[in-house]
């Protein structure tokens, strides 16, 4: 039991070890801590909290608290359904390049190569990049127990050296694929950082490289990025276009991701030819446009057509944007020209 405080005059001498068992029972025993075990430095033993031997098989943020270093931020996803679409050339190839390369560690280690391949992926906005590595995450989670990482900021890119060190410290066998969307914002013409660059281009070929990984990078702007990149193979594996959909995977697309009762309604035929040159996000748009809102077939298509036709202009990073504004007397600029 705790002393009395009545038993403490202003003549009474507290030594450290009454100090001790003040706090031990007035404090430890009525806070929960969350400490349940030790973790040992040669004859040190340190309280901490529920460990882990491994990390669950999912999909994670790099993030760094300034207590306690980097931490890995498991993140729930919620996608549209995923689906295969077998009449898609990009899907299969990709999907069998990376597949060969989960089984191909022995031949890499035979020629003394790193076990690592990056992959860039480029498209106009809107063809499926997203959906694609969204089906190649599920396949290393679902039937390699990999690991995945996001890297979609500053922060990610100047911390994954660290991350990795202590993924592979832990868990030196773990398959990881790490994901750099939109690579542009952070490399090439687009750079605004040349720390981050260097950063970037350790990661994907740096002195310091780690096994068992693959890069997936994409852009819809593979203009901007430099001939360091585009045609240097030790920074990138592969770099492959995501074409427009073709007229059988336009069919694929719009059978597998609506209802048959859906399909019974539409003159398919007709919609897989007049949706020529539309991307997967438009082919979607006008399903949901008619399926979902109940826009006539005509006032459908009129919409996404509209979107097609949007003016795009280059702004001074080389990336593009949408010509909107007012417009404005034919003395200051071209005539309707937008500011």
């Amino acid at each position: 039991m705790a002393k009395k405080f009545q038993n403490i005059t202003e003549n009474t001498l507290i030594t450290p070890m009454d100090t001790l068992n003040w706090t031990d029972d007035l404090v430890y025993d009525k806070v929960d801590t969350g400490f349940c075990q030790f973790t040992v430095e040669d004859a040190n033993y340190f309280p901490c909290k529920k460990t882990v031997v491994n990390i669950p098989s999912g999909f994670y943020r790099i993030r760094k608290d300034f207590q306690r270093g980097i931490f890995f931020a498991q993140q729930g996803i919620i996608t549209n359904k995923l689906v295969t679409l077998e009449s898609c050339e990009i899907h299969k190839d990709i999907m069998e390049d990376i597949s060969k390369f989960w089984s191909s560690k022995e031949e890499y280690r035979k020629r003394g190569r790193a076990y690592k391949r990056n992959i860039l992926i480029h498209s106009v906005p809107g063809m499926g990049k997203t959906s694609l590595i969204n089906l190649v995450v599920k396949d290393l989670i679902s039937n390699h127990n990999g690991f995945v990482l996001s890297i979609s900021d500053n922060n990610d890119i100047f911390n994954f050296v660290e991350a990795m060190s202590y993924i592979r410290s832990a868990m030196p066998e773990r398959p990881v694929i790490a994901i750099i969307e939109d690579i542009d914002n952070f490399a090439g013409e687009n750079a605004q950082n040349r720390e981050l660059e260097t950063e970037l281009l350790n990661i994907l070929d740096g002195i310091q490289q780690y096994d068992n990984i693959v890069i997936l990078a994409t852009t819809n702007y593979p203009e901007t990025l430099t001939e360091r990149y585009i045609n240097r193979p030790s920074r990138f594996n592969r770099s492959i276009e995501y074409p427009y959909p073709s007229a059988d995977v336009r069919r694929e697309f719009i059978v597998k991701t609506n209802l048959e009762e859906d399909i019974a309604k539409i003159d398919l035929v007709k919609w897989v030819k007049k949706t020529d040159g539309f991307t997967t996000d438009h082919l979607k748009e006008l399903c949901d446009s008619v399926f979902l809102y109940g826009y006539t077939e005509d006032k459908a298509f009129e919409t996404i057509q509209k979107m097609k036709d949007t003016k795009i202009l280059k702004n001074k990073s080389g990336s593009e944007k949408k010509k909107v504004g007012f417009k404005i007397k034919k003395n200051s600029c071209n005539e309707n020209e937008s500011i």
